[in-house]
C-alpha cells in the first residue's frame, strides 16, 4: 500500500514505475482491488505526503503505508460533481478548529472497517478552496451506506456528510499564519 513512499514513513521506497506496475498486475486479476489501491495511494495518501506537515506525516503515513488504514479523497459533490471550482462544502474557523459542513459523493475507501482518513476539499474563505484531513470517527462526520454498483464490488464507494465536523487547524508552513487551512 505504500510502494511509492519513503521507508522512513513505512513505505516501500520504490518509484512511481514500480507502483504503476503493481497496480497493472492487480488490475489483471481484479480491477476493484486495483482501484482501491489507487484511490488509497494516489488520492488519500499522496496529498498528506506531498503537502502535510511533518506531524501529519508521522501520524498518518505509517498506518496508511502498512495498509492498517485506508485513505480516501473527497472532491465530488452532489451539486458540483468533480468541479473543484464549484465546491459547496464549507469550513469555518470555530474555537481554533475548522467546522465542516457539506456533502461528498462517490468517495472510494471512506467507509470500510479500516478507513482511517479522508482528505476533502472545502471552501475556507471567499474564493479559497483548501484540503482538510478528516479522521474517521470525527464527530459530525457520517458515512452513507455503500453504493450498490455494477462491477468493482470489492471497492467501497459511498457518500459522506459533514455537519459541524471538527478538524484541527495548523500553522501554515508557507506564510506562518495560524489556521490557514492548507496542508
Amino acid at each position: 500500500m505504500g510502494i511509492p513512499f519513503p521507508e522512513e514513513y513505512g513505505g516501500g521506497g520504490a518509484d512511481t514505475l514500480a507502483y504503476v506496475l503493481a497496480v497493472e498486475e492487480l488490475a489483471r486479476v481484479d480491477s476493484s482491488v486495483a482501484i482501491t489501491v489507487c484511490a488509497h495511494t494516489s488520492l488519500g495518501t499522496q496529498p498528506i505526503f506531498m503537502f502535510g506537515t511533518e506531524q501529519q506525516k508521522q501520524e498518518w503515513l505509517p498506518q496508511l503505508c502498512s495498509g492498517e488504514r485506508l485513505g480516501a479523497f473527497g472532491l465530488t459533490e452532489p451539486e458540483a460533481g468533480s468541479d473543484a471550482g464549484n465546491t459547496k462544502t464549507r469550513a469555518r474557523l470555530e474555537d481554533g478548529e475548522w467546522a465542516i459542513d457539506g456533502a461528498k459523493q462517490f468517495i472510494t475507501n471512506a467507509g470500510t472497517d479500516i478507513s482511517g482518513v479522508v482528505c476533502i476539499t472545502a471552501l475556507t474563505g471567499e474564493g479559497e478552496i483548501s484540503n482538510l484531513i478528516v479522521a474517521n470517527g470525527t464527530p459530525g462526520y457520517e458515512q452513507d451506506e455503500p453504493y450498490r454498483k455494477m462491477g468493482w464490488n470489492a471497492s467501497d464507494t459511498r457518500g459522506l456528510r459533514f455537519s459541524g465536523a471538527a478538524c484541527p487547524t495548523r500553522t501554515c508552513s508557507e506564510c506562518g499564519a495560524p489556521g490557514c487551512g492548507s496542508f
